[in-house]
């Protein structure tokens, strides 16, 4: 009997929308956010759809479209007030993801908007780090400007700088040293 119950439920209640593989799939709004539709996603606005909408991986559409570098859809997400400091499960931020991804006009955007210059992943990671350790000089300038602590440390005890001397980036490393 027992069995017959889970066989009949398992025909009747739907399989989840979401496919799992896929950290994008789902609302709409994060979709249309990731692939830089900027009037998808001012739609979905406007018919009143959270700008804080996240798929069921935990990504908000302001995460998909720093990872596109879409500046337009970061403004319109602004605008309708999103949490700018939203993480993903691994804890990054929109800005992590910028510094990661070399979006520096993103980065300027969301830090003037408000963007927390010093936020931390679940490894302790802050954006000027994922500049650094990219090498991207641009977004490192920007985030000293908007705060970023050059004396924080990840989980492991690394600093910006060190991030920077791994990537082989003397460059940033002066720079990082020179903003102390």
């Amino acid at each position: 009997m027992r069995a017959l119950l889970i066989a009949v439920i398992l025909l009747v209640v739907p399989a989840p929308a979401y496919p799992q593989g896929n950290p994008l799939a789902g609302p709409e709004i994060v979709r249309a956010a990731g692939a830089g539709d900027i009037d998808a996603v001012r739609g979905e606005l406007l018919r009143g759809v959270s700008p804080n909408t996240t798929t069921v991986h935990g990504v908000t559409g302001l995460i998909a479209a720093a990872k596109g570098g879409h500046v337009d859809v970061a403004k319109a997400f602004i605008r309708f007030k999103v949490r700018l400091n939203a993480k993903d499960p691994q804890g990054n931020t929109a800005l992590h993801w910028a510094a990661r991804m070399n979006r520096p006009r993103f980065s300027r955007v969301i830090l003037r908007a408000g963007a927390d210059a010093n936020a931390i992943d679940k490894f302790g990671t802050t954006p000027l780090m994922r500049a650094a350790q990219n090498g991207n000089v641009e977004i490192v300038e920007l985030l000293l400007r908007g705060g970023a602590k050059t004396d924080a440390t990840d989980y492991s005890g690394r600093s910006a700088a060190d991030f920077a001397r791994i990537s082989r980036r003397p460059d940033i490393v002066r720079r990082l040293q020179s903003a102390n």
